[in-house]
């Protein structure tokens, strides 16, 4: 058995996440993840889409290193030096999970407050940053109140704020908007992507929503049966951190994309037999 890599130094090697015949096997015939081969390039984005049950929350579940892998490898690379307060991974899950005793602002400061960046950070710089994201995010005007208090598009706002509150080289999202109408997933898609470019950090996203893969990635994984079976680059990812969602949504070349990746999930949904490799490494 060779379990996930922990984090390395990044040095001169560009890429965050690299997977080599990574597969987790359930026992009984089921694999969740099954011989991926996958390089995550650093400060890309990323999507992974594909049936329930094809294994995408397993493989990012890998990626953070919550589950550890039954052969092959996952090395997660960062540029984190001894004595550094940032995190190495952050994770959205699906449900905002804030602490109900504790306020909006205190939800989001939560993570520094824990180990040792509480010592090497000092209150005020934490007091600033969370001050800062919660600006980032529009919820300054909310900062005291309690999570019963606030609606469930605000309540996500806060729980990304407290996943970058510790300023992390890679942030794992899984189906986070899940819950969400589609004006809210809008909203929460344009707001993770101008967060990204304020803090550059690479970005893995699990999502059933094809628009949102689109809306979210650079790059978009179709996954089938615990393999990555194949790879797009994101025609439109460019157009959409230059204009308005809505304006790109309405474009040939979306709805053309949107197709092509409609048909591959068709595709991976009705297969029958053996697994169509296509993707190979990026």
């Amino acid at each position: 058995m060779i379990a996930s890599d922990p984090t390395m130094t990044a040095g001169a090697n560009p890429n965050a996440v690299e997977l080599v015949d990574a597969s987790v096997d359930f026992g009984s015939g089921v694999k969740g993840v099954d011989q991926v081969d996958l390089v995550i390039r650093r400060g890309e984005r990323v999507a992974l889409i594909g049936p329930s049950g094809c294994g995408k929350t397993t493989l990012l579940r890998v990626i953070a290193g919550l589950q550890p892998l039954t052969s092959g490898t996952c090395q997660r690379r960062s540029q984190l030096g001894a004595g550094d307060t940032r995190a190495g991974v952050s994770f959205v899950f699906q449900q905002p999970s804030l602490l109900p005793w504790l306020s909006v602002e205190q939800n989001v400061a939560l993570p520094m407050r824990l180990g040792r960046r509480r010592t090497l950070l000092g209150s005020e710089v934490m007091s600033q940053r969370v001050a800062a994201l919660l600006r980032d995010v529009e919820l300054d005007d909310a900062s005291t109140r309690w999570p019963h208090q606030c609606s469930g598009g605000m309540q996500m706002r806060a729980s990304i704020a407290r996943s970058l509150v510790t300023q992390p080289s890679l942030l794992l999202l899984d189906e986070p908007f899940a819950a969400l109408d589609d004006v809210l997933r809008n909203q929460l898609s344009r707001l993770v992507l101008r967060l990204w470019q304020q803090h550059q950090f690479t970005a893995v996203m699990v999502t059933h929503h094809i628009a949102e893969a689109i809306r979210m990635s650079e790059r978009i994984c179709v996954l089938d049966r615990g393999r990555v079976r194949e790879v797009f680059d994101n025609p439109v990812a460019a157009m959409l951190i230059d204009e308005t969602i809505g304006d790109v949504q309405r474009t040939p070349r979306f709805a053309e994309f949107y197709g092509v990746i409609s048909d591959a999930l068709a595709d991976a949904a009705n297969s029958k037999r053996g697994v169509r490799e296509t993707a190979g490494r990026p």
